[in-house]
């Protein structure tokens, strides 16, 4: 098979995974594999036809059994939202927030609007909990 045809294969399995359908990777490593196998056949090593798909079929199974797992949990594990991040904080509060007022907080290098979903005012030099994210805003609790 001439090194163009493994080429093609390649880019277009990979652009079937990354932009029509999420297969969880799978089709991510049979692009590769035949991207590899055309750069081997484009750079003058002489495989045979078989000895080509051979390979190919090697390289995927291989990649999809000791690579696929970690690559797949990397990208899925940077993915986190805030809500993963900021819920459960503890935030010290400068300033007393009385319930249901929203009030602009510094949180981490930003400025925050927080809401006070307590039943009693959030004093100031007390600490609150976030429990919840509504848009840009934090709800939290008193904690103290």
């Amino acid at each position: 098979m001439p090194w163009w045809a493994w080429v093609c294969l390649g880019l277009a399995l990979l652009g079937i995974e990354l932009g029509l359908i999420d297969a969880a990777f799978y089709i991510v490593f049979l692009g590769l594999s035949a991207l590899i196998v055309g750069l081997m056949v484009g750079f003058g090593v002489d495989i045979p036809t078989w000895g080509q798909l051979v390979i190919f079929s090697v390289l995927a199974i291989i990649s999809m059994i000791f690579v696929r797992e970690r690559f797949h949990s990397l990208v899925h594990s940077r993915g986190k939202g805030l809500e993963d991040t900021l819920i459960g904080e503890i935030i010290q509060i400068k300033i007393t927030i009385q319930p249901g007022q929203t009030s602009r907080i510094e949180h981490r290098g930003s400025t925050w609007s927080l809401r006070n979903e307590d039943d009693a005012a959030i004093e100031s030099g007390s600490n609150a909990k976030v429990f919840d994210i509504d848009g840009l805003t934090l709800r939290a609790k008193n904690v103290d």
